[in-house]
């Protein structure tokens, strides 16, 4: 926002922290030294620093707190000065589950929870619901492959590099609803322009998603991640190098599992040349079952048939002008999924997320 609209007054950020201080240092941290802002600071110069806090204004709180952690003198004055409030807090824990009430895990429980409530206290107040699908690297703005943490597909490409999953647990046709960061971020500046300024009290739900107008499937992101580890295979701490196969899809737990034991077995046994050990069958155990546990949390989004319908973005990109469609890109047919994977998204994770990291 601070990029392409620098006239913006002021915005508020709420964070976590003991104190004032502790609020800067985190702003200081995470954000005005973070890769992402380079390209702000480097159109700024020397003004950088000093643009920065007179924009971007930390405010102490805590979203499980009444009056959001806030005192009062400061939520009454931000009360009178804000035009939009932006909330993209959530459980993001798939660990827990949720089906007592017809949810697969705690994150889409809560989320819909969390709908339901601004939808009965909003009163007058018009609200914005951005539904992003899986979010990944960004693919232009302000640079392509800026990620942070992984995302979604993430641990399953990465565990693959490794050799440490040569299989999979999914419908290898289902699709994988991925959209880039910087596009959930430009359709809500496009939704917050169109609507921000209307004095219409409505409730209007975007969902950015890809698997209606530009599918991909598992075996196609495991296709280009085996082409790209095949020009760019992995090399550990050691200096050994790991050499990937084409995935293979199981429909049933027992064979999934039969499958990675043979394999990391068979992996061990080239490597010493030996009998395994009880030392490395307890090791292949403790992986079997952790890829087993891990496959069963997202058991439902593997063999997951449905798709989300993004009409109302593409009525949002009717709205705009041209001159707005390229300074802010919401179109997700524009996508390659192959050249994206290959050639930004991956990379960028090993850049953003792994670089520096131990990886054994």
């Amino acid at each position: 926002m601070l990029r392409t609209t620098p006239k913006v007054n002021k915005i508020y950020l709420l964070i976590r922290a003991k104190d004032k201080e502790a609020a800067f240092h985190r702003l200081k941290a995470e954000i005005m030294e973070s890769e992402l802002f380079k390209c702000l600071e480097e159109m700024h110069g020397e003004t950088y620093k000093l643009f920065i806090q007179n924009k971007l204004i930390p405010i102490v709180g805590n979203i499980y707190e009444p009056n959001l952690g806030m005192d009062i003198i400061t939520s009454d004055k931000i009360a009178q000065e804000i035009d939009l409030i932006v909330d993209s807090a959530a459980i993001t824990t798939f660990d827990e589950r949720a089906k007592l009430y017809g949810w697969q895990d705690t994150y889409s429980f809560t989320k819909a929870i969390g709908e339901m409530m601004i939808n009965n206290m909003r009163d007058e107040i018009p609200i914005l619901i951005i539904r992003p699908s899986g979010i990944t690297s960004s693919y232009k703005e302000p640079f392509p492959g800026w990620i942070q943490g992984f995302r979604i597909v993430d641990p399953l490409v990465f565990f693959y590099r490794k050799g440490d999953l040569p299989g999979l647990l999914a419908d290898p046709n289902c699709l994988v609803d991925l959209v880039p960061v910087d596009m959930v971020v430009n359709t809500t500046m496009a939704a917050m322009a169109k609507h921000g300024n209307l004095q219409n009290p409505q409730l209007n739900v975007y969902h950015v998603a890809s698997s209606s107008i530009n599918p991909v499937s598992f075996s196609q992101i495991f296709d280009y991640s085996y082409d790209f580890f095949q020009l760019f295979p992995f090399v550990n701490s050691k200096g050994d190098k790991y050499e990937v196969k084409k995935m293979r899809f199981f429909d049933k737990i027992s064979d999934f599992e039969n499958y990675i034991w043979e394999v990391l077995s068979k992996q061990h046994e080239v490597q010493d040349g030996k009998e395994l050990t009880k030392i490395q069958i307890r090791l292949i155990k403790k992986k079997v079952e952790y890829l087993k546990n891990f496959s069963k949390l997202y058991e439902p989004y593997l063999f997951y048939k449905g798709w989300f319908d993004n009409g109302n973005v593409r009525k949002l990109m009717g709205d705009m002008s041209e001159e707005e469609k390229r300074s802010f890109e919401i179109d997700v047919t524009k996508i390659n999924w192959k050249n994206y994977i290959e050639n930004t998204h991956i990379p960028g994770v090993q850049k953003y997320v792994l670089e520096g990291k131990r990886v054994n």
